[in-house]
């Protein structure tokens, strides 16, 4: 059992980061079902700091069009006997997006900002089989200036007025705990959100831009490999093209293609305190051109993550991700290249 409880934390510091940078359409920080498989009760808070660097091709970092950004989750589970365990978890940044052209000499720019808080439950059959579901709300905001998009004809930045939905995750698990293995399949349903478009200056409706947050099917597993060593990985599916933002009724200011992620790491255990892990993750390249608000496509990235466990129990694991991006044509014909994204992340956690 020692090598599920210290290997799967230390194999968190390298997935807490390795979903905590932008990748397809505005994901930041993805759902996992693994708060919900931790011993006992169970608290945790992670943070993380994503340092994008995103320039057109041939230019100096310094020309960087896309801004740092931290997410933050706070998670409690309690377990309330051998079968039922309850969740929750909240996310400060699950989508996003942060673009500011400026640095080029142009007014464009657009932000996104979200929050969501995640109930959850999981009934536990046999100790091998169980199944898990719950809610998922989540709310959207954000603000933009689009005057350089000649198609749309503005003249004034835009701020669009918080909306909220609330969907359902589903999902069921096997597992063998003698040899750490679990595999888990979850579902995400859809969430849509109608953001009332404001002129900055004038204060006029312009109506409804539209926006969501998309369906998904995530599939993760572990399981000892050898003595000490933990096999862990993930691939998520996420239908973004059903979720495209639509600015007021007038035009697309996104692209989204459906998008497959995957990630594969090992984790070993050093000490009886400490243990270290390795991620890859890799996100194939879409179509062409693709929107002026995220200007990369397709990623590979690696990630490396370390847990100490103290006396009290007490879990700390850090990481830190390094994720070139891929060049990309924009829809205003900007090439973009030498793309890179460095995340640094840290979780403290405790089982009581």
């Amino acid at each position: 059992m020692k090598i599920k409880t210290i290997l799967a934390s230390g194999a968190a510091a390298s997935t807490l980061i390795a979903s905590s940078a932008f990748a397809g359409g505005m994901d930041r920080a993805t759902f996992s079902p693994s708060i919900l498989f931790e011993q006992g009760n169970y608290a945790e808070a992670a943070l993380a700091v994503t340092l994008p660097s995103v320039t057109p091709a041939g230019l100096p970092h310094s020309f960087n069009v896309a801004e740092s950004f931290t997410t933050l989750k706070f998670g409690y589970k309690h377990q309330f006997n051998d079968k039922l365990a309850v969740a929750f978890v909240y996310n400060n940044q699950p989508l996003g997006v942060d673009i500011n052209y400026a640095s080029l000499g142009s007014p464009l720019r657009g932000s996104v900002s979200s929050t969501s808080a995640t109930l959850l439950a999981k009934y536990s059959f046999t100790d091998r089989f169980s199944a898990f579901a719950g809610i998922k709300h989540q709310i959207a905001k954000g603000s933009a200036d689009l005057t350089a998009i000649p198609a749309l004809g503005l003249t004034e930045a835009h701020s669009f007025s918080s909306d909220s939905d609330t969907g359902y995750i589903a999902g069921v698990a096997y597992e063998i705990p003698d040899i750490a293995l679990r595999v888990s399949l979850s579902y995400e349903s859809k969430l849509d959100f109608e953001l009332d478009s404001i002129g900055a200056t004038s204060g006029g409706n312009y109506g409804k831009t539209l926006a969501g947050s998309p369906e998904a099917y995530t599939l993760e597993f572990q399981s000892g490999i050898a003595a000490d060593t933990l096999l862990f990985g993930s691939v998520r599916r996420a239908n973004w093209s059903d979720a495209n933002v639509v600015f007021a009724g007038l035009a697309p200011l996104s692209n989204f293609e459906d998008t497959t992620a995957y990630s594969l790491g090992i984790g070993r255990k050093i000490s009886d305190e400490f243990s270290m892990s390795l991620t890859l993750s890799y996100e194939d390249k879409g179509a062409e051109p693709v929107s002026s608000l995220a200007p990369t496509n397709g990623l590979f990235g690696v990630a490396l993550g370390g847990a100490y466990t103290g006396a009290n129990g007490v879990k700390t694991s850090m990481g830190i991700s390094y994720s070139p991006r891929g060049d990309a044509m924009t829809d205003a014909g900007t090439q973009f290249g030498d793309n890179e994204v460095i995340t640094f992340g840290m979780k403290v956690s405790k089982s009581f």
